[in-house]
């Protein structure tokens, strides 16, 4: 029987399938490719996408053969996994933490990575700075306590009286007498009576007042005196009265360039005011000194040098606080320093007895053998004195 002509079916070229053809004797299939073991590491969505293509694999459709005939296609490669280097979030925070905190540092530091040099600078300019801070504190503190101190201690000729507008009403500052005076004063009167020979006794400025004033400028004496103050309260002419011996005036006197070469310190000063004789409010004070006396004339037959000395001699003064004196007359300061404003009396006594005076030769400078002839004893009751007032 005569096979049925082939039927033609026309469509277009576009639509035309595939012609897959098969043999009899289909080609083996080759084993697929190993599946690499899943690692601990792998995250859900590649897990899925594994599932998925093995999924795709078993219903992919088509047989062995179908696969066997694109065994032309190369297998993929095998799966390998590198781990990425773990580092965690805070980590990389921190390193760029450290990183700025560095970078700030040498900027601030501005020693290119080397601290210790700026440190060192910075430690000697902070002791620089404490130490000019210091010096600064001292000099402040010295002027002030001077200053303090000067106010304090200041008065008589140096400084104004006391009672200015600026001072509190409770607070008492006393100046006066306290300061620098020169006691100007007159040689008033000579005794000789404790030597045997009155060229032994002498008084500066050996001419002797004359109330006709013929002596104003000769017999003028000045005694440059320092009065201090021991306590910040101290006996002054509106001080009560006090017994007939005196009490402390809390004061001392000490001599300053005094031309007679009298010299002493720190003498106590007495405050004496007598009840009957309100004018006579005084400060007294008295020490026992060495009084050395070149004798005028010469007393040695070959006019030797000589040099007496009264040992045993009493210096004595009285300072006025309101009695009046009366020389030198218009005179504003004879001595160098501001004059005492009110009477003075001073007074050197020697007695008499042994050994009064004490008379050496004068060799070379140096004191030699002991001058006794003409020299004789006077009773100890006979006196020897220098007396110097301004009134």
């Amino acid at each position: 029987m005569p096979s049925p002509a082939p039927k033609r079916i026309s469509l277009p070229s576009s639509m035309r399938l595939t012609t897959i053809t098969e043999g009899a004797n289909p080609t083996p299939l080759e084993p697929p490719p190993p599946i690499p073991r899943r690692s601990s590491r792998r995250n859900s969505a590649s897990h899925s996408e594994s599932n998925s293509w093995r999924h795709s694999r078993r219903w992919s459709g088509g047989s062995r053969s179908a696969r066997s005939a694109r065994s032309d296609r190369t297998a993929p490669p095998p799966y390998e996994w590198v781990p990425e280097p773990i580092t965690t979030r805070s980590e990389e925070e921190g390193m760029v933490v450290d990183e700025r905190l560095e970078k700030l540092r040498r900027e601030r530091s501005g020693t290119s990575g080397v601290p210790g040099a700026k440190r060192r600078r910075g430690g000697w300019m902070r002791a620089g700075i404490v130490l000019g801070v210091v010096i600064l504190v001292g000099v402040v503190l010295g002027v002030g306590l001077g200053v303090g101190l000067k106010k304090k201690n200041g008065g008589g000729g140096k400084e104004e009286d006391a009672g200015g507008g600026n001072e509190a009403p409770d607070e008492v500052v006393q100046k006066f007498p306290l300061g620098e005076y020169s006691m100007d004063t007159a040689l008033r009167s000579v005794a000789t009576d404790c030597t045997s020979n009155p060229a032994t006794w002498r008084c500066f400025p050996y001419v002797i007042y004359n109330s006709d004033g013929s002596t104003n400028d000769t017999s003028v004496a000045s005694f440059n005196w320092i009065i201090s103050n021991t306590s910040s309260t101290y006996a002054t002419d509106t001080t009560e009265t006090t017994p007939d011996s005196g009490v402390p005036a809390n004061l001392t006197v000490s001599t300053s360039n005094d031309p007679f070469g009298i010299m002493f310190t720190g003498q106590a000063l007495t405050y004496i005011a007598n009840p009957s004789n309100t004018s006579s409010a005084r400060y007294t004070f008295s020490f026992i000194s060495s009084r050395k006396v070149i004798p005028s004339p010469a007393i040695t037959a070959d006019n030797t040098n000589v040099e007496c000395f009264f040992n045993q001699t009493i210096f004595t003064a009285s300072i006025y606080l309101s009695a009046a004196s009366t020389f030198p007359t218009g005179e504003a300061s004879i001595g160098g320093y501001a004059p005492w404003p009110y009477a003075v009396e001073i007074t050197q006594t020697a007695a008499g007895g042994s050994d009064v005076p004490n008379c050496y030769s004068i060799v070379d400078g140096r004191e030699g053998e002991p001058v006794e002839a003409g020299l004789v004893p006077q009773p100890d009751g006979a006196e020897c004195m220098c007396d110097y007032r301004n009134f």
